[in-house]
């Protein structure tokens, strides 16, 4: 197993999301603070590389994860997921849109703020929102002409959206 994200559920169980390398797939899993494992869940896929990078649990106790999965060298997409507090899959969508989602948020309302890479012909970072139920409300990226990295995203109790990243800026003369 390789995980990428570890937080502290709402009933004091640790919450895992990664990969599980036995059966290539996502994995999300809870674990007691004695280390017994409570209950787990992956979604194997015949891709290459499938992860979760990200979760967090909204204010309903729910997580949600998000990933990439590989199709090739140069071919990914992203996958969003949303589990119950007992690892039950409640919806997921996936894409192959050269997007991979690194970093995932809740806010006030329930809504889900992801941030990742979009590869265009540079590679460039994309802040997304969907709502609770996984519809897409609204999406931005930057460009700097450069190579940008996303780095995590967060909110704040008003609802307001924070999102860090790397920019690659390519001054030229």
């Amino acid at each position: 197993t390789y995980a990428s994200s570890v937080t502290v559920g709402n009933k004091d169980n640790v919450l895992i999301s990664g990969i599980e390398t036995s059966s290539e797939g996502y994995l999300v899993s809870a674990e007691a603070d004695t280390g017994e494992k409570i209950w787990s869940t992956d979604a194997p896929e015949k891709v290459d590389n499938p992860r979760f990078n990200s979760h967090t649990i909204d204010s309903n106790g729910n997580i949600v994860a998000v990933g990439e999965r590989y199709y090739s060298n140069t071919e990914y997409g992203f996958v969003l997921a949303k589990y119950t507090d007992q690892g039950n899959e409640i919806w997921n969508i996936t894409r192959n849109k050269s997007t991979r989602f690194l970093s995932v948020a809740t806010d006030n309302k329930n809504n889900i703020i992801v941030n990742g890479n979009i590869q265009n012909s540079t590679k460039d970072f994309v802040v997304r929102k969907y709502s609770s139920d996984g519809k897409e409300m609204w999406s931005t990226y930057y460009d700097s002409g450069g190579q940008d990295t996303a780095g995590s995203v967060k909110t704040n109790k008003n609802g307001d959206i924070f999102v860090s990243s790397r920019i690659d800026y390519q001054d030229t003369i």
